[in-house]
């Protein structure tokens, strides 16, 4: 599936704010279908366990909530950070 990234950058989201933020990306019916898996381990994501939202290569990558998968998006940004 190819999500294009349109948003501004982010740096974070309250709760409130997370519907207004899927809405205006474009995922609402996916997020709400499950049919959209976290960039690290592919486990489906929801609004109760998405974590991040980032662009990458001119889409949209989605992070879980689950320990590993915020260990290795935290490595991921270092690694890009250092390109």
């Amino acid at each position: 599936m190819n999500r294009t990234a349109h948003a501004p950058p982010l740096r974070a989201i309250s709760r409130g704010s997370l519907d207004s933020l899927i809405s205006a990306l474009g995922l609402e019916p996916e997020i709400d279908e499950g049919i959209l898996g976290c960039d690290f381990c592919e486990e489906v994501v929801t609004r109760e366990t998405l974590f991040a939202v980032f662009p990458e290569d001119e889409t949209v990558k989605l992070v879980c909530n689950r320990p590993r998968c915020i260990k290795l998006f935290a490595l991921h940004i270092q690694r890009a950070r250092l390109r």
